[in-house]
């Protein structure tokens, strides 16, 4: 069975292939695109060193890297990062992401991985055969393996979830069905190789080879300042949350959330993607997400990306469905998330008041 468990966006907000070579979302970091991207790369000898254990830029997870992988550069979404290579110029790129939070929770990042082989999305009540458990530095994880095509050919991707503490991880493999079908036993011995700072076994050896990283928390981030929209009841930040809302009528009730992440978090076609998947909405292009999503100036003189989704009522097309609208808003090194999530009619009756909310925003350094 696919895990049940969906939080809202928000609670993560993740990551995009087209920008940063990425699977999330979130992360996490191939994700947004609807299909997998192909890499040209010039041909490399596999190198012949024996396997050494390595350690991400801030130090938090080391693995031991296989050998024939050639390891690329790290960079803002991806802990680490991978190129293999096989037969007739065949390619798999390896990536490792970490999020604060659930990163959306799992399915909604199943069917981000879905939807980039071409598959459609599943709910929490489909079972799912692809789904087997493995071991990621002796912690069961569940690993899914999604291909494009019935007879085992076109692309595709091995991708393991871990839950850790107050963070998740995406470790993905995506290329070549061939060449990932050979590679599956290394991929799994690379998991098995991971081990975290945390870890007493491995503090020591991370403390002697990394650096001391210097980020600050997203967590304890400065808050932007905000103008309340009358009626809306703020509720106590927690989690990824820099601020927390509600918009209650009777029974309903429209929760809004105020979330920062580091760097482009994957891009706007990425989480807009994302947030289609938590509607059971199909993935679209990087063209069709641009088409779409309305522009907003901010208070901060930057401009937010709207967007607004409605997804189907279940059982009957005369209910009022569930719907978000979402400003996505880039400053300086950060990406800001403001999120509606609640039942299309009275998200509707409270879109001005969002608007009017997102305009307000004054970021840390910026007004």
């Amino acid at each position: 069975m696919v895990p049940s468990k969906l939080i809202p966006w928000s609670d993560w907000e993740m990551t995009r292939v087209s920008r940063h070579t990425l699977l999330f979302l979130f992360l996490l970091t191939g994700c947004g695109e609807q299909k997998v991207t192909v890499y040209n790369v010039p041909k490399e000898e596999a190198p012949q060193a024996p396997q050494v254990e390595t350690a991400n830029p801030t130090g938090e997870i080391t693995w031991t890297a296989p050998q024939g992988w050639s390891e690329q550069p790290a960079n803002a979404m991806r802990q680490g990062s991978f190129l293999v290579g096989g037969e007739n110029g065949a390619k798999a790129d390896v990536s490792v992401v970490g999020f604060p939070g659930d990163a959306g929770g799992d399915l909604a990042n199943v069917n981000r991985w879905r939807g980039q082989v071409n598959l459609p999305p599943v709910d929490e009540t489909a079972p799912n055969s692809a789904q087997q458990k493995i071991d990621i530095g002796g912690t069961p994880a569940p690993l899914f393996e999604l291909n494009e095509k019935a007879d085992g050919g076109g692309h595709e991707i091995l991708a393991a979830i871990l839950h850790r503490e107050d963070k998740t991880w995406f470790f993905k493999m995506t290329g070549d069905a061939a060449l990932v079908k050979t590679q599956k036993d290394t991929f799994l011995n690379f998991l098995k190789s991971v081990h975290f700072a945390s870890d007493k076994s491995t503090a020591q050896i991370v403390a002697q080879t990394s650096p001391v990283p210097t980020e600050i928390p997203l967590a304890v981030a400065p808050k932007p300042t905000w103008k309340l929209p009358q009626g809306w009841q703020e509720q106590p930040a927690s989690g990824m949350r820099l601020g927390s809302f509600s918009i209650v009528e009777g029974d309903r009730k429209v929760d809004v959330s105020l979330v920062v992440l580091t760097g482009d978090a994957g891009g706007l076609t990425a989480n807009v993607n994302r947030w289609r998947g938590q509607l059971s909405l199909a993935s679209q292009t990087e063209a069709d997400v641009a088409a779409s999503v309305t522009k907003l100036e901010t208070a901060a003189g930057g401009q937010a990306a709207i967007v607004d989704i409605v997804g189907q009522a279940p059982g009957s097309d005369s209910k009022s469905g569930p719907r978000i609208l979402g400003a996505i808003i880039e400053q300086g090194d950060k990406t800001w998330f403001v999120k509606a999530t609640g039942e299309d009619s009275l998200v509707e009756k409270h879109k001005s008041e969002f608007l009017d909310f997102v305009k307000s925003l004054q970021f840390p350094g910026h007004g």
